[in-house]
């Protein structure tokens, strides 16, 4: 099958860790990833153990705002991800800010970049 001289390939990327992986004050958002970036994803641990907490809860995620730490402010551009949710991101501009938030001081979670 002849390749398609219009398609344009895509270099390697190389995939980098978050800034950080976990929530060290509940209820105030940390960044996780600033642009730019070709994308990247976010998980949320399905078990409390993974968390790094006594009982799951959900994770808080926002690409436009700071995100708050309970299921009311998951609404409008705040990002709701339950236990073993994940939330894939697009390619990010520079200066473009991914932050998450949790109830719980010490929520871990998990992801990379792009």
């Amino acid at each position: 099958m002849p390749q398609n001289p219009f398609q344009i390939a895509e270099a390697p990327v190389t995939p980098k860790a978050l800034m950080t992986s976990e929530v060290t004050t509940g209820g105030t958002a940390v960044t996780v990833i600033t642009g730019p970036c070709r994308g990247g994803f976010i998980t949320n641990p399905v078990s409390a153990a993974a968390q790094g907490l006594e009982s799951t809860e959900n994770l808080y995620l926002d690409e436009v705002n700071t995100p708050g730490s309970t299921d009311a402010t998951a609404n409008g551009t705040t990002q709701l991800l339950q236990p073993g949710q994940s939330f894939t991101f697009p390619p990010l501009r520079t200066g473009v800010t991914v932050r998450v938030n949790a109830t719980s001081a010490g929520h871990l979670f998990s992801g990379n970049v792009w």
